[in-house]
């Protein structure tokens, strides 16, 4: 079997177990949540019907993703799929680009309920509009740089025939992505200039979102923490706000860890000139566990979700 049918078929299976760990956290949020929630349990069901869409299109449209020297492409068969692979693919690096957005919504919420503020955190329907809307923003200018500096071109096709196909054809293909080092008709190498100004305008906002997580992340902390010394914030008030900023980081950890930290070392080694074949495949099986894991913090941090999830375990 060849990596590439294995890389597929985790894909598969990571498809349909995630559908399986966020309907169980969709089912909590929406009938077990505590009454303090307010708009966040909004909030949170957004985040999990985004992860469910990114489960989904792991599961209807597998990707391959391919990495040798200074190259790095997201590929997709319209052979394999029934949706046209252009708008999958597209659709893939939305989703991608949306991710840490989302979460980094999530800290600036989290931040403003600790610290009180009813008016960004009370329910009011053109706010949470806003809340929703803003990481859609960012995915999109975030997919409209990847088309712009990413998009098929001579570099990137160069790349295909070269280095992953060995000039088989490429008409059933989409592919994403970038060729730092490509040679010209001589021969010689040389700096592709346009994946490099495409490098940095999607790293430039991926270390937007990541600032605004650490920047409030680190402001609620501390407000969690002088919650201690208050003698009028209820124990019950505490646990609860304490409960959802945990389970938060360990959800935000996650996509860091399987998405986003093996997508920088694709980038270094790529203009090192020096990215191994094998990064490319494990990078797509870490990928693909991503929906998996993510609902798992919020159901056994959260204590409401976390009793009624062992209830329903006995009852079974």
């Amino acid at each position: 079997m060849s990596l590439k049918v294995v890389v597929e078929k985790i894909e598969k299976v990571c498809g349909v177990l995630s559908l399986f760990t966020i309907s169980i956290l969709l089912y909590l949020i929406i009938f077990k949540s505590p009454q303090r929630l307010g708009v966040y349990k909004y909030l949170m069901i957004y985040l999990s019907i985004f992860e469910l869409i990114y489960a989904s299109l792991n599961f209807w449209a597998p990707s391959q993703i391919y990495t040798k020297d200074s190259g790095f492409l997201v590929a997709m068969d319209q052979k394999l799929m029934v949706f046209p692979v252009g708008m999958c693919n597209l659709l893939y690096f939305f989703m991608f680009g949306t991710s840490l957005a989302n979460f980094g919504v999530h800290f600036i919420y989290r931040f403003l309920a600790v610290n009180g503020n009813k008016e960004w955190t009370s329910f009011n329907a053109t706010r949470v509009f806003i809340w929703i809307t803003c990481p859609l923003f960012l995915g999109i200018v975030y997919t409209i740089s990847t088309y712009m500096f990413f998009g098929m071109n001579e570099a990137t096709e160069q790349f295909m025939r070269l280095k992953v196909l060995q000039n088989d054809s490429i008409v059933n293909l989409s592919f994403i992505g970038f060729y730092i080092y490509p040679v010209d008709r001589n021969g010689k190498e040389y700096v592709n200039w346009h994946s490099i100004f495409g490098l940095t305008a999607v790293s430039t906002l991926i270390t937007i979102s990541i600032s605004i997580m650490l920047y409030f992340g680190t402001r609620c902390y501390t407000k969690l923490h002088s919650f201690t010394e208050i003698s009028t914030v209820s124990h019950h008030y505490r646990s609860i706000q304490n409960q959802l900023f945990f389970a938060l980081v360990i959800q935000a950890a996650i996509p860091l860890g399987l998405m986003h930290l093996p997508s920088t070392i694709i980038a270094i080694t790529c203009f090192m000139n020096s990215a191994p074949e094998s990064l490319g495949p494990v990078t797509a099986i870490f990928i693909s566990f991503y929906p998996v894991l993510d609902p798992l913090p919020n159901i056994f941090i959260i204590k409401s979700y976390r009793n009624a999830f062992l209830k329903f375990q006995t009852c079974c």
